[in-house]
This record gives C-alpha cells, sequence and structure tokens, in this order.
C-alpha cells in the first residue's frame, strides 16, 4: 500500500510593514501643537502673508498651518486605510 502525502496548503504570508506605518499620522499635528503651546507660542501672530489676486492679504498664523498640516495627514491616514480595506466589488469601482 502506497502512501500519498497530504497536499500543502499555500502559506499566505502578512507583508512586512514598518513600525511607522502603525502609528497614527494625526498623532504628528498634535505633538506639535502640544509642543508649541507649552513653549508659549501665540497662535494668532501672522507668521507670513499670501497676497491675493483682488489686492488683499491673506495673514496665515500658526493655528491655521497647523490646521492644514493635519487636514493633508488625514488625507494620506484614509488612504492608508483604503489601502488596509478589502477590495470593493467591481461595480464600485472608479475608473
Amino acid at each position: 500500500m502506497t502512501e500519498t502525502a497530504p497536499e500543502e496548503k499555500p502559506v499566505r504570508r502578512r507583508e512586512r510593514r514598518s513600525w511607522l506605518s502603525a502609528v497614527p499620522l494625526l498623532v504628528i499635528p498634535l505633538l506639535a501643537y502640544v509642543a508649541f503651546a507649552g513653549a508659549g507660542a501665540d497662535f494668532d501672530i501672522p507668521r507670513f502673508s499670501i497676497p491675493l489676486p483682488s489686492g488683499g492679504v491673506w495673514q496665515l498664523g500658526l493655528g491655521p498651518i497647523l490646521l492644514a498640516v493635519a487636514l493633508g495627514f488625514l488625507f494620506f491616514e484614509l488612504r492608508k486605510l483604503r489601502a488596509a480595506a478589502a477590495p470593493p466589488s467591481p461595480r464600485m469601482r472608479f475608473r
């Protein structure tokens, strides 16, 4: 009597990721805010200004700059979440 070898199941290996991918990106603006607030920074003082086509001047302080950086990190956090999710059904795919 001959013995047949059991069928080998394919091994699914998880992709090895850096430990940085486990850290939420929104922690970075939060830590920056805590550091600036702890140092006594005034968030309302204009840091730089941008001339507008209408002739006005848009003055940006530290608060709006940190908010814009946080929104940028939120965009990349959502992209990271989308990459980790299951692939969508073919009907929901955008081209």
